[in-house]
């Protein structure tokens, strides 16, 4: 069937096994590109998540094709068992989803037809079997995929809850290399603090190593796992060093990362010992900042601001044009004085007595205990 105006025929199809996505990688990574999405939309932080990170779970990815076999829309998903109201529910999740990063939504071609895309995607996704609750997230007000979901939650007369909004922060770079110019829109404090950072480095005392080759990247991220473990997320249990499954996932995402030469990981040193680490995705003229951490004994110098300051000079000086800090935009990033970008989601319940009744309970729930 003929669906674009050029004639273009379209296909939908359902991919289960990580070897049939490892062979639309080339064509998955050309899309993300064209649709300007971030590091954790691309096969090369997708797949290690779908490797490591949900070995427990369904991997599903959908891709709406052309006649060539060229991605021109596509979707990354997976099913699993998780809690919710206190009871153990097969949930369809957007991949990548956990408290610090947003979950990878649909890829739509800017050239394409994208209402059409997502209308398609949206349809595929609900048909899938298993899930009793499906949680899309980030959605945007308005976008082609909210609009393709909204639209099927009222044909299939399904119940659904909305998200809390949430925020990501973007620091834009002003100045082109220019420090003051760079510094201007962040707060006083945040301004003094950077400064003192910099001049330390530029003196000696502190010292900024950039590591973006993958020869380098073993021992380089030794040290952000031994980081990351003295950190208070490590403290924790939360650390990106806590699992084998994290530590693995992060060796494989940023080792492909680095293949590509998108990958940049900034160690702060202090008499020789790293005490601080920012690990960022760069393409073109924007960087993503996607998990940092410091040692807590060394928390008064505030090494994680004084890091981030560093590599955003450098960026700077370079030509990046902004650096992505992934939601929440908590306050402490609101000090760098971001441009704030808003996503919500939906949690969609299937036609089925218990789904239903969890989204009954969910629903007064957020009367009762809004956020």
């Amino acid at each position: 069937m003929s669906l674009f105006p050029e004639g273009l025929s379209l296909e939908v199809r359902c991919l289960l096994s990580l070897a049939e996505m490892e062979a639309l990688a080339p064509s998955w990574e050309r899309l993300a590109e064209a649709c300007g999405a971030p590091p954790v939309a691309f096969p090369s932080f997708v797949l290690p998540w779908y490797r490591h990170r949900a070995r427990r779970d369904r991997p599903v990815v959908l891709a709406v094709l052309d006649r060539e076999g060229r991605a021109v829309g596509l979707l990354p998903l997976l099913v699993g068992r998780r809690r919710r109201g206190h009871l153990p529910v097969s949930v369809l999740q957007c991949a990548t989803r956990n408290a610090w990063a947003p979950g990878v939504g649909a890829l739509l071609d800017p050239a394409a037809d994208r209402q059409l895309l997502a209308d398609w995607l949206a349809r595929r996704a609900l048909d899938l079997p298993g899930w009793r609750i499906a949680e899309f997230f980030p959605l945007a007000p308005g976008e082609p995929f909210e609009t393709a979901l909204r639209r099927e939650i009222v044909r299939r007369r399904l119940r659904a809850t909305a998200f809390p909004p949430t925020a990501s922060a973007e620091i834009v770079l002003a100045g082109g290399g220019d420090e003051d110019a760079l510094l201007a829109p962040f707060t006083r404090g945040r301004r003094q603090r950077v400064r003192r950072g910099w001049r330390r480095i530029d003196r000696g005392e502190l010292a900024v190593r950039e590591v973006r080759s993958p020869r380098a990247l073993g021992e380089a991220l030794d040290d952000v796992f031994s980081i990351a473990l003295e950190s208070w997320q490590g403290q924790q249990g939360t650390s990106i060093a806590s699992s084998p499954e994290s530590r693995a996932f992060y060796r494989e995402a940023c080792l492909r990362l680095a293949r590509e030469g998108r990958f940049l990981l900034g160690l702060l040193i202090v008499d020789g010992r790293p005490i601080a680490f920012d690990l960022q995705a760069v393409l073109g003229d924007r960087a993503w900042s996607f998990h940092r951490g410091f040692v807590p004994d060394r928390a008064r110098l505030g090494p994680g601001v004084v890091l981030l300051g560093e590599l955003l000079r450098r960026h700077a000086r370079r030509g990046v044009r902004s650096c992505e800090l992934f939601q929440p935009a908590t306050d402490d990033k609101r000090r760098w004085n971001p441009r704030l970008a808003t996503w919500h989601g939906l949690r969609i319940f299937a036609r089925r007595p218990a789904a239903g009744l969890l989204g009954r309970l969910d629903e007064v729930r957020r009367v009762l205990f809004p956020r």
